[in-house]
């Protein structure tokens, strides 16, 4: 299997000042894995979701981080943090800057991990945004070098193997995930599933509050109580995930805005980066070569 990798290409940063660099790639040797190595002074991630895990460490400076309603700050050593699917989060630069390395398994392949170390086959959780591992953090930062060197093949599927399991034997919850937003007949629900069937339109707030059942005060309050953000910002961060997913198939950046609802290709853009940290253009090329 083959690694897709833009680390021969000049990675497009946008808007990224001249002290700050971001190199994403995908390694398709597991699961189309996505890999991100950055260096961020002034950037600030917006609170946002991904439909993947997200876990990873800082090497260098501080990020100050919330998650789950969690203040916490990640530095060198043996911090981490590990996010679920759907789970709101943000990041932003202590005042030094940070430099960090993150990865983003699918539930796939976190799925895989828990069976391999003798799990159910269920889709492991976990409880804690931030733990304290030194053995896995030196692991975390070991294959994450060595995916971005391309190194020993066989070196890797290993220590990916032993970091996956590791995260799952030593900070999983061992239980099955929870039902997906959308699931359930809440009126949050419902709204979630109206917005992911319609992605290519435009929603207004009283068309949505009249889905849920709710006044539009009603309908923002409970947003933020269940999901943690506005109605608004959710339907952002949906259209920002379909995206990643179109342009990880080919789709053109133009397709993929116009598809998830981005009318404005330097509004998607925007939106794009303050989400996932690269520009659409730059995670196309990361995941295609």
């Amino acid at each position: 299997m083959t690694m897709v990798c833009a680390k021969d290409n000049p990675f497009e940063t946008g808007e990224l000042s001249p002290r700050e660099r971001a190199h994403l790639w995908v390694d398709s040797r597991f699961d189309d894995l996505e890999c991100l190595h950055a260096r961020f002074q002034d950037y600030q991630y917006s609170p946002h979701f991904h439909d993947t895990f997200v876990f990873g460490r800082v090497e260098q400076g501080v990020e100050h981080c919330r998650s789950r309603g969690l203040d916490f700050a990640l530095t060198p050593g043996t911090s981490l943090t590990i996010i679920n699917p759907g789970d709101l989060h943000d990041g932003r630069p202590g005042e030094e800057g940070y430099e960090y390395r993150m990865f983003y398994p699918s539930v796939e392949l976190m799925r895989q991990a828990n069976e391999e170390c003798g799990g159910s086959g269920d889709i492991p959780w976990f409880s804690n945004c931030y733990v304290e591992d030194r053995l896995l953090s030196e692991r975390i930062g070991r294959l994450h070098r060595l995916l971005e060197s391309e190194g020993c093949p066989l070196e890797a599927e290993s220590l990916m193997l032993e970091t996956l399991t590791h995260l799952v034997l030593h900070h999983g919850d061992q239980k099955p995930v929870p039902g997906r937003i959308g699931d359930e007949s809440s009126p949050v629900a419902k709204v979630c599933d109206f917005v992911r069937d319609g992605l290519d339109q435009e929603f207004g707030l009283e068309d949505m509050a009249t889905i849920a059942g709710l006044n539009r005060y009603q309908l923002i309050r409970a947003f933020r109580k269940e999901m943690g953000m506005t109605p608004h910002a959710y339907v952002i961060n949906r259209r920002v995930e379909a995206a990643r997913g179109l342009l990880k198939n080919g789709v053109t950046l133009s397709a993929a805005a116009l598809d998830c609802g981005f009318y404005d290709q330097a509004h998607f853009s925007r939106i794009f980066k303050r989400v996932v940290g690269v520009t659409p253009g730059a995670y196309r090329n990361a995941c295609h070569g």
